[in-house]
């Protein structure tokens, strides 16, 4: 799905307008970088995706629920968490 700019202007205006909505938006950008990371690997392996495993991290007062990609080789896919405590 693609989205104009004055969408995603938006939609982040709207994400930012309190703190828990602001983390809210963060979550959304990491699952979403994490989809766009299982589709890089996917293209360039023989691998197939397997679902997802749901993960969460606290950060500060928030907790980040998030949706770690698998692979049915049971690969790591998320370079992004490899520094990650």
């Amino acid at each position: 799905m693609e989205l104009t700019r004055e969408q995603i202007s938006e939609f982040i205006l709207k994400a930012t307008s309190s703190s828990d909505s602001f983390y809210k938006l963060i979550e959304v950008i990491l699952n979403s970088l994490v989809l766009y990371e299982r589709s890089m690997f996917l293209d360039e392996t023989a691998d197939n995706g397997n679902g997802f495993r749901p993960r969460r991290f606290c950060y500060g007062h928030y907790e980040f629920h998030l949706k770690v990609p698998r692979t049915c080789q049971g690969l790591v896919l998320n370079q992004l968490f490899l520094f990650a405590p």
